[in-house]
């Protein structure tokens, strides 16, 4: 079995970890038999450095100490919204929703040269390596569930409430949620944390810490009562469980030449064969 460790930039990763795992499972292309993810956090995007260069090279053939075993592949996963502070050569993530797609296509594979590029020579080989974009941050996976029951329950924001739907409308630009598909919803709402706050403000609530244990709470409800609408949401958790389906399948092995069909008839029996004989000679006739 395939054994994959993600490295998550955030710390609190653990809630997010969870549910990237449940779509893991109900995507794998073998039900029953899904690869296992290990995740872990090198706190911070600043360490995924370091950690490729000095500690792949020693936890790959022995894993971590929770779950020892062979590792197949790390796969570093960093919040789209910081990526510029740590590769400054990647562009800012755009404000105009119909450049995200180029945009993060782009930035995944310069993240993922990036990190290959301080693998040791000595190492791993460079293609156990792989990096992902999150957009944006831990916080899209809230704000996804936005018109769900938990989101309310914990974050004491409805949706119902006029002066949140206010907020939304005003705040959560160019339009209303309710009005983007829901495949353009995180493109065009590059901002969750600051929606979030915007719209605890709005219900008459205090500034929520992102570490906070209810949003953790929020996502592990979502991840049972609301994972399809936050997945219709939030494309990167189906493209991160189809990355992870991608380094679980076996490289098809090239074709075998065709052998020649065999046939069980019984063979057929030969003709005779027809030897010609030469014919007798004449004798000349006698001489009286």
């Amino acid at each position: 079995m395939t054994r994959i460790l993600v490295a998550w930039e955030d710390l609190y990763f653990q809630a997010m970890a969870a549910l990237v795992k449940k779509v893991v499972r109900a995507t794998a292309s073998r039900p029953g038999d899904p690869p296992t993810v290990l995740s872990f956090s090198p706190k911070g995007n600043g360490n995924f450095e370091r950690y490729v260069h000095d500690t792949w090279p020693n936890v790959r053939g022995k894993g971590l100490s929770t779950d020892p075993g062979p590792l197949d592949h790390l796969v570093c996963v960093v919040d789209g919204d910081r990526l510029h502070d740590l590769l400054p050569a990647v562009a800012k993530r755009p404000s105009d929703p119909a450049a995200v797609a180029p945009w993060l296509a782009q930035a995944e594979v310069q993240f993922t040269t990036w990190l290959r590029e301080r693998c040791p020579p000595s190492g791993p080989p460079a293609t156990t390596v792989h990096g992902f974009v999150l957009r944006w941050s831990r916080e899209s996976l809230v704000l996804a569930g936005y018109d769900q029951p938990s989101f309310a329950a914990r974050l004491g924001v409805d949706v119902a409430q006029r002066t949140v739907a206010d907020m939304l409308s005003e705040f959560c630009k160019p339009t209303h949620p309710n009005q983007v598909p829901p495949a353009r919803f995180t493109d065009t709402f590059v901002k969750p944390a600051g929606c979030l706050q915007a719209l605890r403000k709005a219900a008459g609530r205090p500034p929520i810490d992102k570490n906070a244990p209810d949003i953790d709470d929020v996502i592990r409800d979502l991840s049972k009562e609301g994972l399809a609408i936050v997945r219709s949401r939030v494309p990167d958790l189906d493209r991160f469980a189809a990355l992870v389906t991608q380094l679980a399948s076996p490289t098809p092995p090239s074709p075998a030449p065709p052998t020649p069909p065999t046939s069980t008839a019984p063979p057929r029996a030969r003709p005779p064969r027809i030897v010609a004989t030469p014919a007798a000679k004449k004798k000349p006739p006698r001489r009286s």
